[in-house]
């Protein structure tokens, strides 16, 4: 079912992190630009980082919370910085996925959280992940599974986020039996929503340095997605 459209959750914020490293690429801002979160931003529910409405962090650690910890707070302050508003910043999403040739794709929002009309398929997903794999700046941050993420509050106190990524630090790494036998996962995006379900993402790779990508949908739990992935890449992997 490769082509079923179903909700993607919050693995459309690789989507999100495409559309702003290809800002940085393209010389329009830079990692080190400070963002001050809006009200917008702060509001949002679902997996975040709880920021709080004009608190600053700098693009580089507002990529890393996305990421790591997906926040949706720290997608929509991107969203809003790269483009002006989330709603323009939407836009660009499906120029991208149009440009891409991802027919089965439609971006309401840049966090995956719930919308009727925001859908994807296993195949474009696919597509997606890729595409982000083969980004320097994507690559680099997709890789990432642990970082603190200095932010200033509305007050100008510091203080830190720590951020981590708990499937890949927890059920990958941490746990060798839980790695495919011919190739280490090296990234991945979660996503969940009640509609949703359980969705994932992985990158791996053989020690010859060849790629792979898979995605599942609609599982039972990260744990039932982590079985399926190790019988998929044992058995389509080659050494």
């Amino acid at each position: 079912s490769a082509d079923l459209k179903l909700p993607p959750a919050s693995i459309t914020k690789i989507m999100t992190l495409i559309l702003v490293m290809e800002a940085i690429e393209g010389g329009k801002m830079s990692l080190e630009d400070k963002v001050t979160a809006s009200a917008r931003a702060s509001s949002m529910g679902g997996s975040q980082i709880f920021l709080k409405e004009g608190e600053v962090m700098s693009l580089r650690d507002l990529v890393k919370s996305v990421v790591i910890s997906s926040a949706n707070d720290a997608a929509v302050a991107l969203a809003e910085h790269v483009a002006g508003s989330e709603e323009d910043f939407v836009e660009l999403m499906n120029q991208k996925a149009e440009k891409m040739g991802l027919s089965n794709t439609h971006f309401e929002n840049p966090t995956g959280l719930h919308h009727p009309n925001h859908k994807s398929t296993a195949r474009d997903i696919a597509s997606i992940m890729a595409y982000a794999m083969n980004m320097k700046l994507c690559r680099k941050v997709l890789l990432t599974q642990s970082y603190t993420a200095p932010c200033v509050g509305a007050d100008g106190a510091k203080f830190n986020y720590n951020l981590y990524h708990n499937l890949m630090v927890t059920k990958f790494d941490e746990i060798p039996v839980n790695q495919p036998k011919i190739v280490k996962v090296a990234a991945g995006k979660t996503g969940f929503t009640d509609e949703a379900r359980f969705c994932l993402v992985t990158y791996a790779e053989s020690s010859d340095g060849h790629g792979y990508v898979c995605v599942t949908a609609e599982g039972d739990s990260y744990n039932a997605c982590i079985a399926d992935y190790i019988a998929i890449y044992n058995t389509y992997a080659k050494p």
